[in-house]
């Protein structure tokens, strides 16, 4: 009995934690820069693709934003 006692107030606290949480306004600013870094492999090659066959800019150019693509050698 004493269990589910403990268990029922976990549950409503964590219940309650979440509410407050969802009820808050978000506040988070908008981005017109982005800079993503790629290195060779071969899940990151597509990054390398885009930006030389003018994709990224098209996208980019699209929404109004900026994306900066650096290659990290190791």
């Amino acid at each position: 009995m004493l269990f589910r006692l403990k268990t029922l107030r976990a549950g409503t606290l964590l219940l309650g934690i979440l509410a407050a949480g969802l009820a808050l306004p978000s506040s988070a600013a908008e981005r017109t820069s982005f800079n993503v870094a790629w290195s060779i492999y071969v899940g990151w090659m597509p990054w390398d693709y885009a930006d030389r066959s003018g994709i990224l800019k098209k996208w980019a150019d699209k929404y109004g934003i900026k994306i900066n693509l650096t290659q990290v050698n190791e």
